[in-house]
């Protein structure tokens, strides 16, 4: 959701389309003026901000901004030390420093409720920006008992359901969804957008961050095409507010980027991430984590495309920035660095995919997030290089982790433990521990068949290996069964000429060396590759 500075500059700049520039002079100063004609907090001085703090507060809680007037008794003065302390924390929060502006907001709530007893529209005010300095500090449950507060607050005290409601409705599901309590989420957002159509006909940037907000919460529940509907109007409605390009444009490009990448469009997915670099770059010149994730997104896309090189280029720049930024320890440079890993292994660079992949690691486990599906991931990315190398202790060991993790992540059957499972199995079978091997693939092979049907693919291959490490023990009938019902089932989806296939009738024909089986054995020999 944009800042309330970005709020009160677009208020002013897109004035004069709407003709309501009579209303707004009304509620801001000269020194507001001023300070929103030169765009950016980055040109203005500690009085500006100071002077605009205070007015954008008024403009926001629909207030005329008036001289001070006398203090009369000390309830006046706390009450007015509560509202300096209120614009000294929404000037903080304006700079970029929101752990001061809680600070401050909190003396300045303490003070309200001693003054007024009961609900008021001041107490209101500070719970809600409370609940946003919060959100900013990524402190999602406290700010969303305070965002719920001051909803039910605002409800007590307005006989109307109008667009302040549709506001806290939209900040509630935001933070929900941030939670990852998304389908709760949902609801609280699609009421805020029918409520803001109803309150106001024209577009408003309100409810253009619900359109983005419901997008994003599309997302997390997996389901994109709906969420491109709504991001796409978020955008738009960006576009028609605001002809400049600004930091919410560079969200929404990415967030659709995204979209397109989870329906398997890539060259849409292109377009956007190259349009939100291009925006990113026009909005910060100079180094900054905005930009820094935009080129690692595009550097992502760019590889799943196939352009491995080039995607790798993008990725190490966006590596590289976030570290001159002395923010290399980071969630978002784990990922990077994971993608590097990714990139590298595809590039034959086992090396380097290992060394990027436990860098990774290393920075998750920093971050107390050692059962996460990052901490996952970058398991996975080292067992892979591990085993490239062929340093197969290693991948073992790297492997065994993993699983304890996916244990804990997932209940089985689940697909990931079956895939570790079956990997540990081969790793075992590569270091010639054939019995143990044989004990993980049977786990593989039974969790499996809970997932898949008993005809799958998935269901071949493990049988494929099963009948190779039933062999190696010399329990050739068993072998013989496995290999069969493989090769069968293989068949069945694939050319007998498949590399699957074909590897499963090797498997079979070597299993069958009694003089009896002569008669079967010419009957699979037609089958045979010939070279």
């Amino acid at each position: 959701m944009m800042n309330h500075l970005q709020k009160l500059s677009r208020a002013f700049t897109t004035i004069s389309i709407h003709e309501r520039r009579s209303k707004l002079l009304s509620k801001l100063n000269l020194a507001s003026l001023i300070f929103v004609s030169k765009k950016t907090m980055k040109i203005a001085s500690k009085e500006e901000t100071s002077l605009i703090a205070r007015s954008a507060t008024l403009y926001i809680a629909g207030r005329n901004f008036s001289s001070v007037q006398k203090v009369r008794d000390e309830k006046d003065r706390d009450r007015e030390f509560a509202t300096q302390l209120h614009n000294e924390g929404f000037g903080l929060v304006l700079q970029g420093r929101p752990q001061e502006g809680l600070e401050k907001f909190k003396q300045a709530l303490e003070i309200r409720r001693r003054i007024y007893k009961g609900n008021h529209k001041e107490i209101e005010e500070s719970l809600r920006l409370m609940g946003d300095a919060l959100r900013d500090l990524g402190k999602f449950q406290e700010a969303l008992d305070y965002y719920k507060e001051a909803l039910e607050m605002y409800q007590s005290l307005s006989n109307k359901v109008g667009l302040f409601t549709a506001i806290y409705l939209n900040n509630v599901g935001a933070t929900l969804n941030d939670l990852g309590r998304s389908v709760e989420a949902l609801t609280y957002l699609k009421e805020s957008l029918e409520i803001n159509k109803r309150a106001s006909r024209e577009d408003n940037s309100f409810r253009e961050s619900t359109l983005f907000n419901i997008g994003t919460t599309l997302l997390s529940l997996g389901k994109p095409h709906e969420a491109l509907v709504y991001l796409k109007e978020a955008l738009e409605m960006n576009k028609s507010l605001d002809q400049e390009d600004n930091e919410n444009r560079v969200k929404y490009l990415g967030d659709i980027g995204a979209a397109f990448r989870m329906v398997g469009n890539m060259q849409e997915a292109l377009n956007y991430y190259t349009q939100k670099v291009t925006v990113s770059k026009k909005l910060y010149p100079n180094d900054h984590p905005v930009l820094a994730e935009s080129l690692a997104s595009l550097g992502v896309v760019l590889q799943n495309l196939g352009k491995t090189k080039e995607g790798l280029d993008y990725l190490m720049q966006g590596l590289n920035m976030k570290r001159r930024l002395n923010q290399g320890d980071d969630l978002m440079t784990a990922n990077i660095l994971r993608s590097i890993s990714d990139a590298s292994y595809a590039l034959g660079n086992f090396e380097g995919a290992f060394d990027y992949a436990q860098q990774a690691l290393e920075i998750i486990q920093k971050l107390n997030l050692g059962v996460s599906p990052e901490s996952h991931g970058a398991l996975i990315h080292m067992s892979n290089a591990l085993f490239a190398l062929k340093r197969f202790q290693e991948t073992l060991n790297c492997l065994q982790k993993t699983l304890e993790i996916e244990k804990k992540l997932h209940q089985a059957p689940h697909p990931q433990i079956t895939n570790t499972l079956f990997t540990i199995g081969t790793t075992l079978y590569v270091l010639k521990r054939p019995e143990e091997a044989l004990d993980y693939y049977m786990q593989a092979y039974e969790m499996k068949l809970k997932i898949y049907p008993k005809d799958h693919p998935e269901i071949a291959t493990t049988m494929t290996s099963l009948g190779q490490t039933l062999s190696t023990l010399k329990r050739l009938s068993e072998a013989k069964d496995y290999y069969k019902q493989a090769f069968e089932t293989f068949t069945k989806h694939y050319s007998v000429d498949h590399p699957e296939s074909q590897s499963a009738l090797v498997g079979l024909l070597s299993t069958m060396q009694h003089p009896g089986e002569a008669g079967e054995l010419l009957k699979y020999m037609k089958y045979l590759k010939k070279k």
